[in-house]
């Protein structure tokens, strides 16, 4: 397996995510939905029917939290389960544009190995966070691939799903933060959304079923949201793995005797031409161009900290592998194998090709030659004609035996 380093930009990322939406947000929401509802709100509502208070000293103070057994058994059996349904959801959809609900609970199929897999991942960051903050962070975004390779590849181990996700992301993981973190605008106008439509009804209807209603109403932009990131985040995967190819088609590269479709992967590039008049659109453009190329600079950078801070990780953990004896391991991914001929992998589609093409430019139209209204001087109605036309009307009143006095009246 060669690692590949991402190059797009996440500008990019999240365009060719809204080109696979175009038409499907309403049904895709509704499989999100679902998964939200699942994994984060079951939960609350169990602590509530099933609540376990207990006092934490925290910094000299007494704080009562509610360690709920019944929510918290739900969340570590079921978030592996989820999670590897959700991978298997969003890969389906983006390489065949199948919309099937019932995959989020495809995990059940193979319970075993998504619990032990989320609780290793969950250890394995959980112990490196309590060094500092900065190296499990990076620990998560190392493993957050880990039930997209499960999904390609259900027979794998647990050990091969975290290794190889490890290898992917090495160079990966600034650009992985930096996509993620180019959403934080629209999770800001999601949280306002959220509470100009949870307050009201809130207020008014205190805690009962409208509360209940409102709030479950409120979590719609964030839905949306999550849609958006989630697309975006596979659409990365496929990148990483490169199930996606991204071609530009330019001149220039064609001069250099380079065939478009010989062409692996090509960088997105912006090519700006100098407009007549400047308009705010234009504006926009060239700034979130020149935030598109700050962002990449941060992500470069970011990279370079993350992967010295991976080499440090491996190191650590190749000497807790050699601590740890190898027939746990091997146990784990024993209990792991035993239901894998259940599972159901995500389909195997050719490599599909983004084209990158630049937005054609409408020619101005040209007028249609417009037909003049001549009056011809023959068409003009005189006085002298109106006299004519009242003398035949008389004449012929005469030859129908019309009274004399009429005409001479007239």
């Amino acid at each position: 397996m060669n690692t590949h380093i991402v190059t797009e930009p996440s500008a990019l990322m999240r365009r060719i995510a809204r080109d696979a939406l175009k038409g499907r947000w309403k049904e895709m929401f509704l499989g999100i939905a679902i998964y939200t509802i699942l994994t984060g709100y079951v939960k609350s509502i169990l602590d509530m029917l099933f609540p376990f208070y207990r006092t934490v000293d925290y910094f000299g103070q007494q704080l009562m939290v509610n360690t709920s057994f019944v929510g918290s058994l739900y969340q570590v059996v079921l978030t592996g389960a989820f999670a590897y349904g959700l991978a298997l959801f969003m890969l389906t959809f983006f390489r065949t544009r199948r919309i099937d609900n019932k995959l989020l609970f495809e995990g059940f199929s193979m319970i075993v190995k998504t619990i032990l897999l989320q609780i290793v991942m969950t250890v394995f960051i959980f112990l490196w966070s309590l060094l500092f903050v900065i190296p499990g962070i990076i620990a998560a975004l190392r493993y957050s691939m880990a039930f997209y390779i499960l999904a390609d590849h259900p027979e794998y181990s647990i050990t091969q799903c975290i290794n190889e996700s490890k290898a992917r992301m090495r160079g990966n993981c600034g650009k992985y933060f930096l996509m993620m973190l180019s959403f934080i605008g629209w999770a800001i106008v999601s949280s306002l959304a959220s509470e100009l439509i949870a307050a009201p009804l809130t207020t008014a209807t205190g805690l009962s079923i409208g509360s209940i209603v409102g709030y479950f109403i409120a979590l719609v932009p964030s839905i949306f949201l999550a849609v958006y990131v989630k697309t975006t985040e596979t659409v990365f995967y496929e990148l990483l793995t490169q199930n996606l190819v991204v071609m530009v088609p330019d001149q220039h590269v064609q001069d250099q005797g380079v065939k478009p479709d010989n062409m692996v992967n090509a960088n997105y590039e912006v090519h700006e031409e100098t407009a007549p008049k400047a308009d705010p659109f234009t504006a926009a453009a060239g700034a979130a161009g020149v935030a598109d190329s700050v962002m990449d600079k941060a992500a470069d950078v970011f990279s370079d900290v993350t992967d010295k801070v991976a080499d440090i990780q491996d190191k650590v953990d190749d000497k807790v592998a050699d601590i740890i004896p190898d027939e746990i391991s091997d146990k784990v991914d024993e209990l792991a194998q035993k239901d894998e001929t259940l599972a159901k992998g995500a389909p195997d589609v050719e490599t599909q090709v983004y084209t990158a093409e630049e937005p054609e430019k409408e020619e101005p139209k040209a007028e249609e030659p417009t037909e003049e209204f001549v009056v011809d001087p023959q068409d003009v109605i005189t006085p002298e004609d109106v006299e004519d036309a009242v003398e035949e009307i008389i004449d012929e009143i005469d030859a129908f035996g019309g009274p004399k006095d009429e005409k001479d009246e007239l």
